[in-house]
């Protein structure tokens, strides 16, 4: 009922946070991760990963440091979680290149399997094709804590959708889905 800090350990407050995401609820799947000025991610709460091909981590109860791909600046953050408490972590690099991280039952990484990934991967257009490495734009399902998917938009003004699709709210015809141009728009649409 009052204001906390996160923090980092017992005496160091989480500072120079520049973008928060993930989810809450009232249910046991809260976790939340944040990008600070100097491009270092945090991770806390429920189901965590931190990108080092370690274990998933039950309860992480202080913001602990998340291993980045090699080489790479954060441009947006993300988080997602189904009902089953299967988190996973999305990043998208000032470059154009997307990475996901984490549980991926209902396909939410993008990368065409279901295997849960400890370290991070990069989605791909196709089974064995192109990484996602021109994507200006993302959105994973925050909003609740089930239906983990996201869409992203890439420099082309293409749209596509992967993750679990309930009640076709990615677009698609499968649930759930690899990554997929939404039903109704074609390569010739441009998203803004």
């Amino acid at each position: 009922t009052t204001w906390h800090k996160v923090k980092i350990n017992a005496s160091t407050d989480l500072t120079n946070v520049t973008a928060v995401r993930g989810q809450f609820s009232s249910t046991t799947k809260n976790a939340m991760m944040a990008l600070t000025s100097s491009g270092q991610i945090y991770t806390w709460g429920s189901s965590t990963y931190l990108g080092n091909n370690t274990a998933i981590i039950a309860t992480q109860n202080r913001a602990r440091q998340m291993t980045l791909p090699a080489g790479i600046t954060p441009k947006m953050i993300g988080s997602g979680t189904n009902s089953s408490n299967q988190r996973s972590y999305y990043v998208l690099a000032t470059d154009g290149n997307l990475y996901a991280m984490g549980n991926n039952a209902v396909r939410q990484l993008g990368d065409f399997t279901t295997s849960e990934r400890r370290s991070w991967v990069q989605p791909r257009y196709a089974s064995g094709g192109a990484v996602m490495n021109n994507i200006i734009w993302m959105s994973p399902q925050e909003h609740d804590t089930q239906y983990n998917g996201i869409n992203v938009i890439n420099s082309t003004k293409n749209i596509y959708a992967f993750g679990e699709n309930d009640n076709t709210m990615l677009g698609a015809t499968n649930d759930p889905t690899n990554p997929v141009i939404p039903g109704g728009l074609t390569g010739s649409d441009i998203m803004l």
